[in-house]
């Protein structure tokens, strides 16, 4: 199913690169790579996103799969905006070797004035384990909220501080597992720098609280520092994250095309 997801999504991608450039000002095509540090595996993925018109858009990519633990996976969103474009309703769907997901997203972002904007999201993804494929894999529902402030010091310099609220609930039909349900609170501040007017980097320190309802399972706290950066040199953006020293390692580095 994956594969005939992925070459769906391929065709998809160059039919936008080459045949629909006059159907919508903004569409975008992207291909990254990342890697979770302390494993061997690395997850290329290739996706676009297509502002179809004012209102609405589409956004899909595909992971592909290159052995070890890594999983192709696919994914879709459709995406309904409402305010003069600050408030986003997105509806989406992923498949992958081990799970298929549905999930709701609201999304809002608003300028307070010049110097200071808020934006906030609140997140609920259901997922469906294929035991076939992977005997771990159950079913589980994931709730997040989100929320942050940034506030423009001058014309170079901005300030953020976020929080982000997440709960993770299992279904379990086996008696014998314990209750794996769990809940994060993660706080995020940072500095972001608009060195040149393609060429912007920001430094953002979290603190991380992890709770287990199995009071078998003691409480984690984690913290790190992530460098996110990205450089814009005509219709292209060359981006990149990464982490140090934290529970999610998870580098990127990729490029875009906007045309």
């Amino acid at each position: 199913m994956t594969r005939k997801a992925a070459a769906i999504l391929l065709v998809f991608c160059l039919i936008l690169s080459f045949g629909m450039a006059t159907w919508a000002k903004d569409k975008t095509v992207y291909v990254e790579y990342s890697k979770e540090e302390g494993k061997d595996d690395y997850y290329p993925k290739v996706g676009f996103d297509w502002r179809i018109n004012y209102y609405w858009g589409f956004a899909a990519n595909h992971q592909f799969e290159v052995g070890g633990d890594s999983e192709a996976k696919t994914y879709m969103e459709v995406r309904r905006l409402f305010i003069d474009q600050q408030l986003a309703l997105i509806f989406n769907g992923e498949t992958s070797e081990s799970y298929d997901s549905f999930g709701i997203k609201v999304n809002a972002y608003f300028p307070l004035n010049d110097l200071v904007s808020y934006n906030w999201a609140l997140i609920y993804n259901t997922y469906f384990g294929k035991r076939h494929n992977n005997p771990y894999a159950l079913d589980y529902h994931a709730l997040k909220a989100f929320g942050e402030l940034r506030y423009k010091i001058n014309n170079r310099l901005t300030a953020l501080i976020n929080g982000e609220w997440r709960m993770y609930q299992y279904d379990i039909k086996d008696a014998t597992n314990t209750d794996p349900d769990y809940s994060e609170m993660q706080v995020s501040t940072g500095l972001g720098c608009q060195i040149k007017e393609n060429f912007y980097i920001e430094g953002v320190y979290n603190w991380t609280d992890t709770r287990y309802d199995d009071p078998g399972i003691n409480k984690k706290f984690g913290n790190g520092f992530i460098f996110n950066g990205n450089y814009a040199y005509k219709k292209r953006t060359f981006y990149v994250k990464y982490p140090f020293s934290q529970n999610d390692r998870t580098s990127v580095v990729g490029v875009s095309y906007t045309f």
